[in-house]
């Protein structure tokens, strides 16, 4: 079948998970649309599905696993995101008329679709996988752009798969997301969000190394009415660069927004997650902040049931929250070690 015969399929993108599997689910429709797909406004209309999948969570795990299970094996199923990464073999028993897009190659879309080799692989430098972020990207908001400005981390939390999957901090360079900025405003951006697995280590990688409110400065430097909106961190990377960071929050340009998880507000449970901080750090810290920052939105994230948790552990956690008064709180609820590897989840 040649390309064009190919590109007469309707495609359907389903995109689950975090803002960065957005920002890929955005970059792979523009991709394809630039090379004349057609897409389908049904699973059902579509010949071919693309599945960018998210495991966070072990409740999603099962959900991406029985959503791929339903699809007819008549359809041409591509499955992408977190899923292949570490249960390639599942994909292959189970579902064995899909084919398997790595994130890190989800430039290469077309080539896959149009029965083209494509490398198989599971980490790249930055200036690999941020082509995808292109002038082919096709936004979702029109008025929001999710800019990925890292992929992985510096810890080893006891509850993350995460890790496994996305690997060691690879921060992109400043000049490609000063680029990627100018051209999101251009084309009528009125937010930018960055977004990374921990933005508060964006940098460290670097050598010397970089700091987040030097690429936020950056950022805010760039011509035209907009917002920027600064992704989630660990609260201990603040203590590198915290006054940098106030500067950056007062400016008129940067939302008053940080999204900090402490996960629990018991310090030996804390201590058993492999978490750097502990609850007084961390109450220390908003206090700090909400000194220096008026109107300081505060985000932050709960796991309950961690093993060893208990009823005075759990009762910990809702007075740190009380103390600290976070406007949002997402809570997770552990359910288990994952099977395969050594990755554990955080909940269902």
């Amino acid at each position: 079948m040649n390309a064009t015969e190919e590109t007469k399929k309707l495609v359907k993108i389903l995109n689950f998970g975090c803002s960065a599997n957005r920002a890929i689910a955005e970059g792979l429709t523009g991709k394809l649309k630039r090379q004349g797909y057609l897409f389908a406004d049904s699973v059902e209309e579509a010949e071919i599905i693309i599945v960018n999948t998210c495991i966070v969570k072990q409740n999603t795990e099962h959900r991406m696993k029985s959503l791929l299970k339903s699809f007819s094996k008549t359809k041409d199923i591509i499955v992408t995101g977190c899923l292949p990464v570490v249960m390639n073999d599942w994909i292959s028993k189970n579902i064995p008329n899909a084919k398997v897009l790595f994130p890190e190659a989800a430039n290469q879309i077309g080539n896959l679709l149009r029965k083209f080799s494509v490398e198989e692989i599971k980490t790249t430098p930055p200036h690999v996988w941020s082509q995808l972020y292109s002038e082919d990207r096709l936004r979702f908001n029109p008025v929001i752009t999710i800019i990925e400005i890292a992929r992985g981390c510096l810890g080893s939390c006891a509850f993350c798969i995460v890790k496994n999957i996305k690997g060691d901090i690879r921060s992109r360079s400043t000049e490609s997301i000063l680029e990627e900025t100018r051209r999101a405003i251009h084309n009528g951006s009125k937010e930018i969000w960055l977004t990374s697995q921990d933005s508060g280590v964006y940098g460290w990688d670097f050598s010397p190394k970089v700091f987040l409110p030097s690429l936020i400065d950056s950022i805010s430097r760039v011509e035209g009415q907009f917002f920027v909106r600064i992704g989630m961190m660990t609260p201990k990377t603040l203590e590198r660069f915290f006054s940098p960071l106030i500067t950056q929050l007062r400016h008129p340009k940067v939302f008053t927004f940080l999204h900090l998880p402490i996960q629990s507000g018991s310090d030996s449970i804390l201590h058993a997650m492999r978490r750097k901080e502990n609850k007084k750090y961390f109450l220390n810290l908003i206090s700090r902040l909400r000194e220096e920052v008026d109107d300081l939105t505060l985000a932050t994230d709960i796991i309950v049931g961690f093993p060893g948790e208990s009823e005075e552990d759990f009762k910990e956690t809702k007075k740190l929250l009380r103390e600290a008064k976070p406007l949002k709180v997402n809570i997770s609820k552990y359910t288990g070690i994952a099977k395969h590897k050594t990755a554990q989840y955080v909940n269902s």
